[in-house]
């Protein structure tokens, strides 16, 4: 009878159990329940023993007791993986989850024994396999991610466009696997793609299309007859965008000239930050536009900054020269400014301290002996070129520091890639990927031959340009038929349509004589001349350079595994694939040259002519100046009244005026001196005189300017082989040029030989004497007060007709449609280049910048005024260039910093040009002399028979012994310095010839590796190498454009030679095309 009252109790338990136990994680606690079920003879009921085994099976499966929650995430995976189980996200899911896939999985299973250990054959096999999935895969996602990125923009384009003509491949060539944005001129390619999208939507003038010269008739009346379409404002405006300097982002806003930060070479706090006068940090917004730039805009400020300081430190010899000893000078006169204002050595021997008055000082009359004076100078001189030097260094360990951070950060081709000069010409390119395979132990990517074809490339480049000019032409006759078509035969003019089919017809025979020229001319099979292997790893280019670092017994004693059919490598680390100028490459050194000294030829005359025209208007000058006499002003002038000082001066014949006329006529203004009769000529000739000095301040300007056109015409005549190297010949002759034309030509004057062969006489006095200063140094410091300006005047000028342009087109002031007049712009290449600013050139830049900087520090100690000229010029230079660089010009290809080191070295020249230039002012004795110092019977002795220059007697004045001594100290330690790394070179070179070590070369290669190790095949599918990822000359877009061939015949082909058949095919296409027109 107790059995169905116990029922009802143990259910009511089990739930109260139940309920405890999802509280408490573990083993269920049934004590309470087995008390409350426990009869009085202490015995479980049937029903309890019942419920006690559900609840044991029901613990047996739960997830927190299970069997596998002992195991570890990754044995569980492998015990998946083992039994073929795929489990999608498995490496990301957690413990709890992987033990109930396998609860689930082996239910009702006997427990499985772990998977067994892989060996090491397995694992590297899975390693391979994992590995070979992985780039199976990214390079799915890399074609799916292009794919959608050209959609994307044929899309955008779409809407921009409509039907207006205009294929959308703006931005095929910066795709994530074909060529990335071009190294040198990526808005020239951007320019180039315009181009193309026009012309590849005509049939007559898209790539790989039918010859034009093949055409009949019907096709050439056909090809005009087809409708015109405007160009697009909105695709212009776009262009824009695109090609100027814009911030990163699908909105490319353009920056702000005002906020852009352009960053600082000392990236470190504190005093890096007191010294920044531009307050803009660290880290330089235009660094996506490569190091050259970023280097120029903070050389820019370093001038600024460094000439700023020497402003301030040459404050009290300016005040001093300008009040000193009274007027020297006329009272707007430029020389006042310089220590020619001092008087000369003989007439002033002391000067009065500006700002003093005897009466605040009992025993001191406010005097200063010019000899102590001009010690105080020469250490303040001293002071100065320290602080230059100091600063030089600290810049040349900036720019070191961040090259090489730049160089580890940055991928390259360049980084993979060795070049090869003098190859044998049968050389093919599996037998050098097998050389170095087998010499260096590293797979090797991919090689790249140069040929002698450079008439061939030339030629190209030339069908080009007149493939471009006869689209235009097209597209002007296609206009006038589209405009009669829509209006009536009124809007044609007929003699125009004569004109442009002729035109059309000239320009297609001599596209036709060009194709004959080139069938005549290029060889058939051309010679192998240069090479470029790229390994597939870097440390493939650093074990090439180590194996041909070799010594001079080993180079004598070549190695006969290292020669390449039995003749010796030449290995050079090869420079960017876009750098290189392929027509050039088999050009000598030799021919090179002679095409240097040609244009150097031209170059002289320039400054010979230069000369000519100073010389000339020092002579008017000297003329004006003996109108008013040459005499030092009586003692006691200024105390004379106005009348005493005209009796005084009208004393003399009017034919011969009075040697102290202009110490009268300098007092008066330049009306007085009009109308005051003893005056006028002199007024007149002083007038004219002024008048030649700016004459000749222009001339120079101008001859500056022809210097730089000269230097871009020699630039290209003279074939060099990279544009790298280009850039930096053009940047030191530019300066060179310049340098002699505006700061050397004032210190010829007192050349005989000269004078004699130009048919001047001139009555020059000695060279920086006080009427020096009137005459050459005032000219020179008009034209470096000219030159903070003139520079910029042409760029800003062509800025303001590019906004005026493009204004009329946006305000709809043009009629692009042509309904009322002619239309402007007949295709969209042209209404683009309207819109495009011109190239950044970093090379005449830094030439203007050098100049600048050279003439303004050798001038320092005798024109106080110079370093302010100097920082005036940097300062203006700086905020234009910013400013224009901002809304002007088109994005600058990414130049390196190979300019910029060569300035810098340059640099430390002007140093030394410096202080022998205030050796040469301080000590020449026409301002300043002080007494000598005492050498002694035997140094008379040996001045006096074997210095008859006496040039040690100028030398051993107090006041330059300063200089003298610090330019020893200078050009010793530059010595010792330079001998001390040969000496080191040396010694390591043996080292390393003995112990079979690394050479310099090698070592510098390892310091800059880059820090993510990454294979060249790997980076080129990600699109992480920066600019152009192959030397293949097709896949440059330079040359694609030139050579009319798309990306996918670039893409399987890797010579000039493959366009032949390429053309061939094309003709023989278009005959078969006519004989079958003739058969209908």
């Amino acid at each position: 009878g107790g059995v169905p009252m116990a029922e009802p109790m143990v259910r009511a338990t089990e739930q109260e159990v139940l309920d405890e136990s999802a509280d408490t994680p573990g083993l269920l606690n049934l004590n309470q329940a087995e008390a409350m079920a426990v009869d009085e003879n202490g015995l479980l009921s049937v029903q309890t023993l019942q419920q006690r085994a559900k609840q044991t099976v029901k613990q047996a499966v739960r997830p927190d007791v299970s069997r596998f929650h002992h195991w570890e995430s990754s044995l569980l995976r492998e015990l998946l993986a083992y039994n073929d189980i795929e489990v999608r996200g498995a490496n990301r899911a957690p413990h709890d989850f992987l033990v109930g896939v396998c609860d689930e999985v082996f239910a009702g299973k006997d427990m499985p024994a772990p998977p067994p250990t892989p060996t090491l054959q397995e694992i590297i096999a899975l390693t391979r396999a994992a590995r070979k999935i992985q780039n199976n895969y990214i390079k799915k996602k890399a074609r799916q991610i292009e794919e959608q990125y050209k959609r994307a923009h044929e899309q955008q384009n779409r809407r921009l466009m409509g039907d207006r003509g205009v294929e959308p491949d703006l931005h095929e060539s910066s795709g994530r696997r074909g060529s990335v944005t071009h190294r040198r001129g990526s808005t020239a390619e951007h320019q180039r793609a315009a181009e193309a999208s026009m012309m590849s939507k005509c049939k007559t003038h898209a790539r790989n299309a039918r010859n034009v010269t093949q055409m009949n008739r019907k096709e050439l009346e056909d090809e005009v007859k087809q409708e015109w379409h405007l160009p697009s404002i909105r695709y212009a405006q776009k262009f824009y965008h695109l090609n100027h300097p814009h911030k990163a982002g699908h909105d490319m806003k353009s920056y702000d000239y005002k906020k852009a930060t352009l960053g600082r070479h000392c990236v470190i706090g504190g005093c890096g930050e007191q010294l920044d006068l531009w307050d803009e940090g660290q880290v330089s917004e235009f660094g996506q536009f490569g190091s050259g730039i970023t280097n120029y805009f903070k050389f820019l400020k370093w001038c600024t900054w460094v000439f700023f300081i020497l402003s301030i430190m040459n404050i009290p010899p300016l005040i001093m020269n300008s009040l000193g000893a009274g007027n020297q000078y006329e009272s707007m006169s430029l020389a006042k400014l310089s220590v020619g204002n001092l008087g000369d050595s003989i007439n002033v021997t002391s000067v009065k301290l500006p700002f003093c008055t005897a009466e605040d000082f009992q025993q001191f009359d406010c005097t200063i002996k010019k000899s102590d004076l001009a010690y105080y100078y020469s250490l303040l001189d001293c002071l100065c070129t320290a602080f230059v030097l100091v600063g030089w260094l600290w810049l040349r360990s900036f720019e070191k520091k961040e090259r090489d951070n730049l160089d580890r950060a940055t991928v390259t081709a360049s980084d993979y890639t060795i070049r090869l000069g003098k190859i044998p010409k049968d050389t093919k390119e599996i037998e050098l990927k097998g050389h170095f395979a087998k010499i260096t132990g590293e797979a090797v990517a991919d090689v790249f031959l140069a040929f002698d074809n450079a008439e061939e490339i030339q030629l190209y480049f030339k069908r080009g340009e007149l493939m471009k000019e006869r689209f235009t032409t097209v597209q002007k006759l296609r206009y006038q038929y589209t405009m009669r078509k829509k209006y009536g035969e009124h809007m044609g003019d007929d003699d125009e349509i004569d004109y442009l089919i002729k035109h059309r017809d000239k320009l297609s025979k001599k596209i036709e004589a060009l194709d004959t020229e080139r069938a005549i001319k290029v060889k058939t099979f051309p010679n192998a001349i240069q090479a470029f292997v790229t390994f597939d790893r870097e440390v493939g280019l650093v074990k090439a350079m180590k194996i041909y670092s070799l010594s001079w017994f080993r180079k004598l004693c070549y190695p006969k595994a290292l020669r390449f059919k039995g003749k010796r490598l030449k290995v050079r680390v090869a420079p960017e694939p876009s750098t290189i100028l392929w027509e050039n490459l088999e050009y000598s050194n030799f021919q090179r040259n002679i095409r240097k000294a040609k244009t150097s030829a031209v170059a002289f005359l320039a400054i010979i002519f230069s000369i000519v025209v100073a010389f000339f208007a020092r002579e008017v000058q000297e003329t004006a100046l003996d109108k008013g006499g040459l005499a030092e002003c009586p003692e006691a002038w200024d105390e004379f009244t106005v009348f005493e000082k005209s009796e005084r001066v009208s004393s003399a014949d009017a034919a011969n005026p009075s040697p102290i006329l202009h110490c009268y006529c300098d007092e008066l203004g330049m009306v007085e001196q009009y109308n005051d009769a003893l005056c006028k000529e002199y007024a007149k000739a002083q007038s004219i005189a002024l008048g030649t000095v700016a004459g000749a301040c222009c001339s120079v300007a101008a001859i500056n300017t022809f210097f730089t056109w000269l230097m871009n015409k020699a630039a290209k005549y003279e074939k060099h082989q990279s544009m790298d190297s280009m850039e930096a010949s053009v940047m030191s002759r530019t300066f060179f040029l310049k340098f002699v034309n505006t700061g050397c030509l004032v210190l010829l004057y007192n050349q005989e030989w000269l004078k004699t062969g130009l048919g001047i006489s001139l009555t020059v006095d000695a060279d920086f004497s006080k009427s020096w200063y009137e005459t050459a140094g005032q000219s020179l410091i008009g034209v470096m007060i000219m030159t903070i300006l003139s520079p910029h005047i042409s760029p800003w000028m062509r800025m303001r007709s590019m906004n005026s342009k493009m204004a009329d087109v946006l305000d709809k002031k043009v009629d692009l449609k042509g309904e009322s007049a002619d239309v402007p712009y007949y295709t969209q290449d042209e209404l683009n280049a309207a819109f495009l600013g011109p190239e950044f050139h970093m090379d005449l830049r830094y030439s203007q910048a050098l100049v600048n900087f050279f003439i303004c520090f050798m001038y320092m100690a005798g024109m106080p005024i110079m370093p302010f000229i100097g920082c005036a010029c940097f300062y203006v230079n700086y905020w234009v260039d910013k400013y224009l660089f901002c809304n002007f010009y088109r994005i600058p290809p990414q130049y390196s910093d190979t300019m910029g080191r060569l300035a810098t070295r340059l640099l430390g020249f002007a140093i030394l040009v410096h202080l022998l230039m205030s050796i040469w002012i301080m000590g020449n004795k026409a301002i300043f002399v002080s007494e000598s110092f005492d050498a002694g019977s035997a140094v008379e002795e040996y001045e006096s028979e074997y210095n008859p220059l006496k040039v040690h007697d100028n030398l051993d004045q107090r006041h330059v012994v300063p200089l003298a001594s610090f330019f020893v100290v200078i050009v010793v330690g530059w010595f010792v310095n330079h001998q001390t790394k040969e000496f080191t070179s040396f010694t390591k070179n043996l080292i390393n010839f003995i112990t079979c070590g690394s050479g310099e070369k090698t070592d510098t290669l390892l310091s800059t590796m880059n820090t993510v190790e990454v294979s060249y095949t790997r980076a080129r599918e990600r699109g992480l190498i920066k600019g152009l990822n192959t030397y293949n000359i097709l896949r440059n877009p330079k040359y694609m454009e030139a050579f009319n061939i798309d990306a996918e015949f670039a893409e399987k082909h890797k010579h000039v030679q493959s366009i032949r058949k390429l053309n061939l095919k094309n003709r023989t296409a278009s005959i078969e095309e006519r004989m079958g027109d003739d058969r209908l």
